[in-house]
């Protein structure tokens, strides 16, 4: 899990729990899917998923209202660990 990965960031994180909508395929901006931010930076955020249809490497489009955050925010998948059955952590670096 992520709590015994080593702190290597370049732009320090803070907790920031908040709802947002995410789309997998910034090309066709097709379906639409939720998820919540568990802390940002002004680099990227990790976040809980509930579906296993993300891979790392993929980019993704974050839409959200966050506090200094544009309506929208592309973003490429850094890492995935599996929580749950049906929960997954991602962490995302904005693109």
């Amino acid at each position: 899990m992520a709590l015994n990965r080593i702190e290597k960031r370049a732009h320090p994180r803070r907790a920031y729990f908040h709802l947002i909508k995410y789309i997998l395929n910034p090309d066709t901006l097709d379906k639409i899917f939720r998820g919540f931010t568990v802390n940002i930076s002004s680099s990227g955020l990790r976040l809980y998923v509930f579906n296993n249809l993300l891979n790392e490497g993929q980019e993704i489009i974050v839409i959200s209202s966050l506090t200094g955050f544009q309506s929208s925010q592309k973003g490429t998948i850094r890492w995935i660990n599996k929580l749950y059955d049906n929960t997954y952590e991602i962490g995302l670096e904005f693109t």
